[in-house]
């Protein structure tokens, strides 16, 4: 074998042995995800923690809207708005703080969302602390928000 055809040889080899662009995956994270977005009826049960003062959660109310892009939904309740995503297991999640005059509230919330019967409903958890005037608590809840006929 000349020394051209060697060299040609081991730079071709080389050459497919580097990584390109084009060997990495690179689409959408959140594509097959689920269509959560509309109006729903928020119900909240087995309110635990602040002694029993719920009231770390009436920002919750009886109504969410969900709009946006899975990777970047915001959940609205009550005109206050938090960001979230959903995943295409289903998995949704959102999570952020709410500042008021007196109180700070963090807010975490997870679940998975499912058809059930053509109606799509959002089942999980949320935990909220609560920070009032330097005291602190935590409440946690379970969601179950169904989506509302459109």
């Amino acid at each position: 074998m000349t020394r051209l055809a060697l060299c040609t040889l081991i730079v071709g080899l080389l050459g497919a042995c580097t990584d390109s662009a084009s060997d990495f995956e690179t689409g959408d994270p959140f594509e097959g995800a689920p269509d959560i977005i509309g109006g729903y009826t928020v119900e909240l049960t087995d309110v635990e923690g602040c002694d029993g003062d719920a009231s770390g959660l009436s920002w919750v109310g009886t109504d969410l809207t969900i709009a946006g892009e899975p990777s970047a939904l915001d959940f609205t309740f009550d005109g206050e708005t938090i960001p979230g995503t959903v995943d295409p297991s289903s998995a949704w999640e959102f999570g952020g703080a709410l500042v008021g005059d007196a109180t700070d509230l963090s807010i975490a919330a997870s679940g998975v969302a499912s058809d059930s019967g053509g109606t799509m409903l959002l089942d999980g958890t949320l935990d909220v602390t609560v920070s009032v005037d330097g005291n602190t608590c935590a409440l946690s809840a379970v969601l179950l928000a169904t989506r509302k006929d459109e």
